[in-house]
C-alpha cells in the first residue's frame, strides 16, 4: 500500500506542476485545485508549495513565500528548528489551512531573532560608549 500511496502522490505532484504551467499568473483560484484535476479523491496536493503556486499562481506564490524566505535567513534557534520541522512536514501532508502553525512559528522566529539582534546592538553601543 505504501508504494501505491507514493506513486499516487508523485502522479498528483506531476499533474499539479502541469496545472501551474497551464495557469502561471493567477493559478486556478484558492480552493480550486480539487476541481481542476483528476486527483484520486484528494482534496489538496499534499505539498504546501505546490498548492500555493497552483491555486494562487506565481504572483500569489512568490508573495506567500516571502515570510518563509525571511524565516530561512534567520538565526538558528530552537524556535527555528521547530518551524523548520513544520515547513518540511507541510511538503508531505496538509493543506493551506494546516500551514497556519508554520506561519505563526516562522513569524515568531523572525521576531525573536530580530529582538536578539537589537539586544546585541544595544550591548555593542554600550561597550563603544564605555571605551570612549
Amino acid at each position: 500500500k505504501t508504494l501505491s500511496s507514493i506513486s499516487v502522490r508523485l502522479g498528483v505532484a506531476q499533474e499539479t506542476i502541469k496545472l501551474i504551467l497551464e495557469h502561471p499568473i493567477f493559478g486556478v483560484g484558492l480552493g480550486g485545485w480539487a476541481n481542476s484535476l483528476i486527483n484520486n479523491g484528494l482534496m489538496y496536493p499534499h505539498n504546501f508549495f505546490l498548492e500555493v503556486f497552483s491555486e494562487g499562481g506565481w504572483l500569489f506564490g512568490i508573495l506567500f513565500c516571502v515570510p518563509y524566505l525571511i524565516f530561512l535567513n534567520s538565526a538558528r534557534s530552537k524556535l527555528f528548528y521547530a518551524s523548520l520541522f513544520l515547513l518540511i512536514s507541510q511538503q508531505f501532508s496538509g493543506d493551506l489551512l494546516d500551514s497556519r502553525y508554520l506561519l505563526v512559528f516562522s513569524i515568531l522566529t523572525v521576531v525573536y531573532n530580530n529582538e536578539i539582534i537589537c539586544v546585541r546592538l544595544n550591548q555593542l553601543k554600550k561597550r563603544i560608549k564605555f571605551v570612549k
